[in-house]
C-alpha cells in the first residue's frame, strides 16, 4: 500500500514508568485515556494498530481497508496526512483532561511518517494484522524524538499546514530525512 500515514503517540509522565507498582488505578487511568483516544480515532475515520503500555499507534483509514485503492491517490495523501496531523492535535488537547497517579497532568509527544506498508496476518496463535515497513519504524522514532506537545513528522504530512513549524535536518540516530517540528498554536 502506497501513502500511508502512520502515528505514534507517548504519554508522559509515564503512567507505567512504577512498573513494580502497576495498580488498578494505572490500569484504569490507561483505559480511561485509551478509551477517550479510540473514540477520537473512530471519529477521525483513522484505524488503530495497537497499543503498548503508554505508546498508542494510529494509521490511516487507508491500511484498514488494503485492497481499496483511492479514487484520486494525489488527492488522499494530501488529505490523509492533513488529517492525521489534526487528529495529533486533538488528541494532544484531549490528554491533557487526565492525570498522572502523580498528579501531574499527562501530555503527549507525536511521531508521523508516511511511505508505504505491507499489511497480513501472520503466526499461527493469536494471530492479528500485522503492518509492516519503513514508515512504522520511522514515525517511531520520530515519536521518540519528538519533545512536549509536539508533533514531529516527515515532510509529507506538513505539506500545507498553516501552523508555525521548525524545519531541520535529521541528526544522526533520529528519523532520516527533513523533519518538521509542528508547535500546536
Amino acid at each position: 500500500m502506497e501513502h500511508c500515514t502512520i502515528m505514534f503517540i507517548s504519554l508522559s509522565p509515564c503512567a507505567t514508568e512504577l512498573s513494580s507498582s502497576m495498580t488498578l488505578a494505572t490500569f484504569q487511568l490507561l483505559d480511561d485515556v485509551f478509551t477517550r483516544l479510540d473514540s477520537i480515532v473512530d471519529e477521525f475515520g483513522c484505524f488503530k494498530y495497537h497499543h503498548v503500555q503508554d505508546t498508542y499507534v494510529i494509521c490511516c483509514q487507508r491500511t484498514s481497508r488494503p485492497f481499496h485503492a483511492p479514487d484520486s491517490p494525489a488527492r488522499y495523501r494530501r488529505t490523509a496526512a492533513r488529517e492525521m496531523v489534526l487528529l495529533a492535535a486533538r488528541i494532544m488537547r484531549e490528554v491533557k483532561d487526565f492525570r498522572a497517579l502523580s498528579g501531574e497532568p499527562l501530555w503527549a509527544k507525536v511521531g508521523i511518517a508516511c511511505g508505504s506498508l505491507a499489511g497480513a496476518i501472520v503466526g499461527a496463535h493469536r494471530r492479528f494484522y500485522c503492518l509492516f515497513g519503513d514508515a512504522i519504524n520511522t514515525s517511531a522514532r520520530m515519536c521518540h524524538y519528538s519533545e512536549k506537545d509536539k508533533i514531529l513528522c516527515t515532510e509529507v504530512p506538513c505539506a500545507g499546514r498553516g501552523d508555525e513549524r521548525g524545519t531541520r535536518d535529521a541528526e544522526e540516530g533520529e528519523a532520516r530525512g527533513l523533519v518538521l517540528l509542528l508547535r500546536l498554536r
